[in-house]
């Protein structure tokens, strides 16, 4: 199973949802499937992203793949501000820990851990950062982008 982040989710209402309905009928079939879920917080993010009005929409449909954290998931993302002496705080930047504005990579990395998930993200490796896919090398989390992700399903369009 899939969890997804923000930035994958922007990179596919980028390319005209309306354009490639093999691409979303596929999307569509693996939701029915139950195997992609994401955050809540994510689709708070979604639902700010620059006014898109098909993600919106989209998000809206698809309420129920955007999941508020378990209590264990909680219990670990406190673990992980306390990782490498406080390092993994980081990622969340400090002008939204100022803004009180959202964060959802901190979620993603906790429901994908306790739930043994792959995160589908379009961050890109940077060693010893606070970003998605380094956290996931130190937590051991399977982590792939956009195009991985179409090639594990073997998606050819």
């Amino acid at each position: 199973m899939y969890i997804f982040d923000t930035s994958t989710f922007s990179l596919l209402f980028k390319y005209y949802p309306s354009r490639f309905p093999s691409l979303w009928a596929k999307f569509d079939e693996l939701i029915k499937n139950q195997k992609v879920a994401s955050v809540i917080e994510v689709f708070k993010e979604l639902q700010g992203l620059d006014k898109n009005a098909a993600a919106i929409t989209w998000t809206n449909d698809n309420k129920d793949i955007f999941h508020k954290p378990s209590g264990v998931e909680a219990n670990f993302m406190m673990e992980l501000f306390k990782e490498k002496n406080g390092h993994f705080q980081g990622m969340i930047e400090k002008t939204k820990q100022l803004t009180g504005g959202l964060c959802a990579d901190p979620f993603l990395v906790a429901k994908a851990k306790i739930n043994n998930l792959t995160i589908i993200t379009e961050e890109r490796y940077k060693p010893n950062s606070t970003k998605i896919p380094a956290i996931c090398e130190y937590y051991s989390i399977p982590c792939n982008n956009l195009e991985q992700f179409m090639v594990k399903e073997n998606w050819v369009f």
